[in-house]
């Protein structure tokens, strides 16, 4: 293995699959509301899978102008909402949308199942006296509840992860890796960052200094000059490229 004293993660789609949690999350939701609220009562030909399609559609269709400040974080969520009832015919309030929100924020990490791989790679890189840690936008509840239910503490110390909302920053700003770094009493050359998102987490960290590992979990297209160490399809792949290279 390549002489880094660290290696952090992303947590969403890097550790776990963020895209199956979501849909299992909307749907469970879908179909509770089915059942108790006489609003939705009035449509049951909708399905689950055609709840979820028009949420999915809208969260991705607006997704660029929360990220151009042009929707606020609760603008986005009530923008998605709002529309995906007014798809199906179906009025809804600002209250309605933000209680939604707080419901999917609460049951999100319960569906949260590791990726293949995660295991056994967090274990090797123990066994080889690794410094571990965690660096994931988001909201604070929300986020370690996912890192409980992956059960992530077992190999990561938890003062080793670093969360957007308790930090005061987020990726792909320098300042979270900085704060990663100091924590972890760490330079930027000792440090690699593995992740799924190409701005956020390979070009933020390695225009903090780190080295990275672009895991390509969503066939996303890298859209600057950055060159990572590795580009990987998977956890397993990870492991190969990076703990033991002699077998890749």
């Amino acid at each position: 293995m390549k002489q880094w004293s660290v290696i952090c993660f992303d947590l969403d789609n890097t550790l776990h699959c963020h895209e199956t949690a979501f849909r299992r999350a909307i749907s469970h939701l879908f179909n509770e509301k089915k059942q108790f609220d006489p609003v939705f009562q009035k449509r049951m030909e909708i399905s689950a899978n055609d709840w979820y399609e028009t949420f999915k559609h809208y969260s991705d269709a607006l997704w660029p102008a929360y990220e151009d400040g042009e929707l606020s974080t609760t603008e986005y969520r009530r923008a998605r909402y709002g529309k995906t009832l007014e798809t199906h015919e179906l009025d809804w309030t600002d209250e309605e949308a933000d209680a939604f929100q707080n419901a999917y924020e609460e049951v999100i990490p319960s569906f949260s199942t590791a990726y293949e791989g995660m295991k056994e790679l967090l274990k090797q890189l123990q066994r080889e006296n690794m410094k571990l840690g965690i660096i994931t936008n988001g909201r604070t509840e929300t986020q370690w509840e996912k890192i409980k239910c992956l059960q992530l503490a077992d190999y990561i110390p938890e003062a080793h992860m670093f969360i957007s909302e308790e930090v005061g920053v987020k990726k792909p700003a320098p300042g979270i890796f900085n704060t990663a770094l100091q924590k972890l009493n760490a330079h930027p050359s000792e440090a690699l960052f593995i992740g799924d998102s190409w701005e956020l987490d390979v070009a933020g960290a390695m225009d903090a200094g780190w080295e990275a590992v672009f895991l390509n979990t969503r066939s996303e297209k890298p859209n600057t000059n950055h060159t990572p160490f590795a580009i990987c399809d998977s956890l397993q792949e990870v492991y190969r490229t990076v703990v033991k290279p002699e077998e890749g």
